[in-house]
């Protein structure tokens, strides 16, 4: 359970990045493929793939919670939403 809430944290995050970067961090981070490979599929410089993936993880940091603890609901719900649900 814990794995698949930081999978789905890891989804919802990379949705809040632009496309290049979205590519770039999913072939760098994910695939683990080499800067110069990353760029000639992405058709850009080296360091224009290096600066998407630094932008990536930087916006990635500020989206996802600091501690995995938090990713996932909350321990009591209020009143409110256990009626809702």
């Amino acid at each position: 359970m814990a794995r698949e809430t930081i999978e789905f944290a890891f989804l919802v995050a990379v949705q809040h990045l632009p496309p290049r970067q979205r590519a770039v961090l999913i072939l760098r981070d994910v695939l683990d493929w080499p800067a110069i490979e990353a760029a000639a599929m992405l058709d850009i410089s080296v360091a224009s793939a290096n600066s998407a993936l630094q932008r990536a993880r930087a916006t990635l940091k500020d989206r996802l919670p600091p501690r995995p603890s938090d990713w996932g609901p909350a321990a009591d719900p209020a009143a409110a939403e256990r009626a809702l649900l």
